[in-house]
């Protein structure tokens, strides 16, 4: 019976041991913190599609489009490699970040940058570089701090993005061809408040890069705007004012 009771407390002790190690090792909060590689991302995705036009044309070309040119015919738009470190959207502190996109496809052929990679291939499949840029979190000025992206990026100009994924449409407006695309500097988000967005920059002009022949008049372009963040969205006014002349700085 004193055997049957000493076994009995055995057990009971050691589940309890186990039980209170357990809930500790779960409980005990990790000692590592993310680091900045954590946050880096390589992914990639493939777009293609066709525009029925229900009239026919017998030259098969929609009139009016630039990336589904072609009707009631297969086309490959895009192959994406995109590498990405976002910034963080909660940063208090100087923080970093950077993005690629590489674009191989038929709409490559509107997303070039002047002096870079339009004469790689002569076919209507192309190569483009559509971003390439640093950026950096600045904890200056106002609480939600200054945004700054160095190199090539997205224009901020328009409501549809060039990349195949963010559109909600496979055909995009009329509007979208005239652009600007893609731009080449320096541009700066002013986190005012929580709810206005401050933008101002300098770029080299509509779709250019730097010095000959990607930049043809050599004068520095402003780039400004605001954005209000209302009703868990972001709408954004910006404008490019290209100079027929050079700006005095």
């Amino acid at each position: 019976m004193n055997r049957n009771v000493c076994a009995m407390a055995a057990i009971i002790l050691l589940s309890t041991l186990s039980q209170a190690i357990c809930g500790d090792a779960a409980t005990k909060p990790s000692s590592s913190t993310p680091s900045w590689l954590d946050s880096l991302s390589i992914d990639g995705f493939l777009s293609g599609g066709v525009a029925i036009n229900f009239a026919r044309p017998f030259n098969k070309i929609n009139f009016g489009h630039l990336e589904t040119d072609r009707a009631n015919w297969p086309q490959f738009n895009q192959a994406i490699l995109n590498v990405e470190r976002p910034l963080d959207q909660k940063a208090t502190a100087l923080d970093f970040g950077l993005g690629f996109i590489g674009m191989l496809g038929t709409d490559a052929r509107y997303t070039q940058f002047l002096g870079q990679t339009e004469y790689l291939i002569h076919d209507r499949t192309q190569l483009s570089i559509v971003e390439a840029n640093l950026q950096a979190h600045l904890p200056i000025l106002t609480k939600g701090g200054v945004d700054v992206t160095i190199g090539q990026f997205m224009s901020y100009n328009g409501f549809e993005k060039l990349t195949s994924k963010d559109n909600v449409f496979y055909t995009r407006s009329y509007s979208s061809n005239f652009g600007p695309f893609v731009d080449t500097g320096v541009m700066s988000i002013v986190h005012a408040t929580d709810w206005l967005d401050l933008y101002a920059g300098i770029v080299s002009g509509v779709d250019t890069s730097i010095g000959w022949p990607g930049d043809n008049n050599n004068s520095p372009s402003i780039h400004a705007g605001f954005g209000l963040n209302l009703l868990d969205a972001t709408f954004r006014f910006s404008r490019l004012r290209i100079p027929d002349r050079k700006i005095r700085m």
